[in-house]
């Protein structure tokens, strides 16, 4: 799936990707071969496992040498791994990448390429979404720039995967609160839409998102009420946000192929009107 490990690309930054693990045995490799293998220099790979019981160190000590920092211990939760991470990354610019999701081929020197050219403090992109086993059968498409405001309460405006962010912006806004077990990440990305921090949308994959992780579960949409009350949301929309999403989430559950081919048609239905 990758090729050989060859580091050509000179980078005026460096980027730190980060790995946080708990028993990821089965997906752990794909993960780390993902980074490992881009075609790029500067290039800081670090690793945070929960104490894992089930061999993903094992893993992990397989890939030292492609490793540049790693530990094992156990944390309060992937938020608090994914700031350990933060706090010993000296990259320029940061991504996180979950134990059981990959990067796309050759995407991290194109990441760097746009953060050089248009001075941007951070990123965000698309991701694809894949079985457990692998198979793509869709996608998680960031909200157009234009429709952000009104849909950052409905939906999380851009996935997590896709999100590449500079340290020093950590630095002034902080890391991942810690208090949300489930919605860190989103809670993370409205901070960032409530800053002058200039943003450059990629519009194109950036990872590989597998389903089934702790945060695609209903019961992310009751801690997000919990999210959208400290951002201000009123009582009324915080319910009503929390079942729609849940509903949603539910259907797509029971009918993924149908909704997925279903809104494909609509968007597309969408483009062509407005083109007329």
């Amino acid at each position: 799936m990758y090729p050989p490990y060859n580091l050509t690309k000179l980078t005026p930054f460096s980027i730190t990707i980060i790995t946080v693990v708990y028993n990821g045995l089965p997906y752990l490799s794909e993960a780390i071969e993902s980074v490992i293998y881009q075609d790029i220099e500067g290039l800081e790979y670090i690793v945070i496992d929960g104490n894992s019981t089930d061999g993903s160190v094992g893993v992990i000590k397989s890939y030292e040498e492609s490793i540049d920092k790693w530990k094992s211990e156990p944390d309060n939760g992937i938020y608090d791994a994914m700031n350990k991470g933060i706090s010993m990354a000296n990259g320029d610019i940061i991504g996180i990448l979950n134990a059981d999701d990959m990067l796309e081929p050759g995407i991290l020197p194109e990441i760097v390429e746009i953060f050089e050219r248009t001075n941007a403090d951070y990123l965000y992109g698309n991701v694809d979404r894949i079985t457990r086993r692998g198979t793509k059968y869709g996608a998680i498409k960031s909200l157009p720039e234009d429709r952000i405001p009104a849909g950052k309460y409905r939906q999380v405006p851009f996935p997590h995967p896709s999100l590449y962010v500079k340290k020093s912006v950590f630095d002034e806004i902080g890391m991942y609160d810690t208090n949300f077990k489930l919605n860190a990440d989103y809670d993370f990305i409205l901070r960032l839409l409530n800053t002058d921090f200039k943003s450059v949308y990629f519009d194109k994959s950036i990872a590989r998102y597998r389903d089934g992780g702790k945060s695609s579960g209903i019961k992310t949409f009751f801690e997000r009420k919990r999210v959208w009350k400290k951002h201000g949301v009123s009582f009324i929309k915080r319910e009503y946000f929390a079942l729609s999403s849940a509903l949603k989430l539910l259907l797509y559950r029971l009918f993924p192929a149908f909704l997925n081919k279903f809104f494909k048609k609509f968007r597309s239905q969408s483009v062509q009107v407005m083109d007329k």
